[in-house]
């Protein structure tokens, strides 16, 4: 009607947001945004959507740690780390507890048990698995190792040398869920068609019963 109409408009126009970070991560690393996992270092770059509209890009120095080969290798009384050029923490299976002072690549126990290896580069843990550990000299124990424990599969039972052997695997109540024996063997692979949980292996050979706990999943 030919009449103004004066509007006052209060406008307030944000602006993208930038940053620059450094990320260490294990293995692998997911964007913050989700849409991209990087398993290689460099330089990424990744975009978050603000509310407004307005994008805040990200620009990340992305150093990825390569995954660890941790395995337990038997060295007559002693446990030995595969794994070079990281800290080490030796753990007590059967307690779930670390052994204090126990922080070398060589660990030599001091009694029989299950053993474990936790090693760290720069901010990653790998962990090895169980290993029951029967040293073989000094008592004439017949069994040298049980492997892997705990095991998914089959069970492998090394002897120190050939022997006439007698197996009786017994539940955690105490009954019993397989028994066999061998003749002149070194090694024994078991395959138990039972349940997952705690068992009890009870050997006998050379007249010496030896009783080992092992975890089946």
């Amino acid at each position: 009607m030919g009449c103004d109409s004066i509007i006052t408009v209060d406008l307030t126009i944000p602006k993208n947001k930038d940053s620059v970070v450094d990320i260490t991560a294990c293995e692998l690393y997911t964007s913050p945004s989700g849409n991209n996992t990087w398993t290689t270092s460099g330089i990424y770059f990744d975009t978050i959507p603000s509310s407004f509209g307005c994008d805040s890009v990200i620009t990340m120095h992305l150093s990825i740690i390569d995954p660890v080969d941790n395995d337990i290798i038997v060295k007559g009384d002693s446990l030995l780390s595969s794994a070079d050029n990281v800290s080490y923490q030796w753990i007590n299976c059967d307690t779930d507890q670390i052994i204090n002072g126990e922080t070398n690549k060589l660990f030599i126990p001091t009694e029989t048990g299950t053993y474990k290896v936790a090693v760290d580069r720069v901010s990653c843990t790998y962990t090895s698995s169980c290993y029951s550990f029967f040293s073989p000299t000094g008592n004439n124990h017949c069994v040298s190792r049980i492997f892997p424990n705990p095991s998914g599969g089959p069970l492998t039972i090394l002897l120190n040398d050939n022997q006439n052997i007698e197996i009786a695997v017994y539940d955690a109540i105490g009954r019993l869920v397989y028994m066999n024996n061998w003749n002149e063997t070194s090694s024994v692979e078991l395959n138990l068609d039972v349940a997952s949980g705690v068992y009890f292996a009870f050997v006998l050979c050379s007249g010496e019963n030896q009783v080992f706990r092992v975890v089946l999943e």
